[in-house]
């Protein structure tokens, strides 16, 4: 995951000239729900606005980097505009059969149910993000594990930091930044730190999404290591002509808009303090990537 910058009012100003109406639209619609309580709508407008997120996040799933369809191809078939928040009832998580079939146990807590849900949330524009079908559901669904005491009677997701949660939100500077929290060991995610609140998050996030366990995911960061592994040797021991290239390759692979950025930076951060750690990196996710040829 990375932070993708943008103020509220940037935010703002992009809905209104995507969806011309749309705040007086969700503004109506938010005072409908307040009066009744929870969630009740059939259908509701924020997908009017999901163009506005897609383009911010360079088409990719806000939490695995997975680069997706642009909008012209696959804009109402993989990106989900989803809420961070759930607007209707959350469940505890890991529930009963997630902890026993995916074998997660904590000592700390993640969060009692919320019946109502955080239903006055369901059009504030720093709650959505775009997700991939997977990361979406079935894996996020209508969970939000958290830290601290649920406080779902807000309007306002700026006061219900101290919910503490586990799950990053990567839009804005409304959380902390992903790349401080979450970091990479070759294909695999990691908490940069080993103890304290910055790590649970990191180990909740990862088990949540299941970031190191997915295959595609695995294969795809591999060939973001290979790639720039063979653009920083060229970029080091190439002719002018290769290193020109190389260098504009690397800005590339390192760039928000590629996929799996944090895992780039990452790689890139450890080839110039441990090169030949970096090295042994490299030849791993080839011997990875050459065992899924056919």
């Amino acid at each position: 995951m990375i932070r993708y910058p943008i103020t509220l009012e940037e935010l703002r100003s992009r809905i209104e000239a995507e969806a011309p109406g749309w705040f007086a639209l969700a503004a109506e619609r938010t005072e409908r729900l307040r009066q009744a309580g929870r969630y009740d709508e059939e259908s509701g407008i924020w997908s009017r606005v999901k163009a506005v997120y897609m383009r911010l996040q360079h088409c990719k799933c806000a939490y695995c980097e997975r680069r997706l369809s642009s909008e012209d191809f696959g804009g109402a078939i993989e990106h989900d505009l989803e809420h961070y928040r759930p607007k209707g009832p959350v469940p505890a998580w890991p529930s009963e059969m997630i902890a026993r079939e995916r074998g997660i146990s904590y000592r700390f807590a993640t969060g009692e149910p919320l019946p109502d849900g955080y239903y006055l949330l369901a059009y504030h524009v720093l709650n959505y993000a775009t997700a991939c079908k997977k990361c979406n559901s079935p894996l996020k669904a209508s969970f939000f594990p958290i830290a601290g005491a649920r406080g779902s009677k807000s309007d306002d997701p700026a006061l219900l930091r101290g919910e503490l949660p586990f799950l990053l939100y990567p839009l804005g500077d409304l959380d902390d930044d992903p790349e401080e929290i979450l970091t990479f060991d070759g294909i695999n995610p990691v908490p940069r730190v080993q103890r304290g609140p910055r790590s649970r998050r990191a180990r909740v996030t990862i088990d949540f999404f299941e970031l190191d366990e997915r295959e595609e995911l695995w294969r795809e960061r591999a060939e973001v290591i290979r790639n720039l592994y063979i653009a920083l040797e060229a970029l080091r021991q190439g002719d002018e002509l290769l290193r020109d290239r190389a260098a504009r390759a690397i800005q590339t692979l390192l760039s928000p808009a590629s996929e799996h950025t944090n895992c780039a930076r990452s790689f890139r951060a450890l080839y110039d303090r441990d090169r030949t750690r970096a090295v042994e990196i490299a030849e791993r996710a080839q011997v990875y990537l050459e065992s899924q040829s056919p």
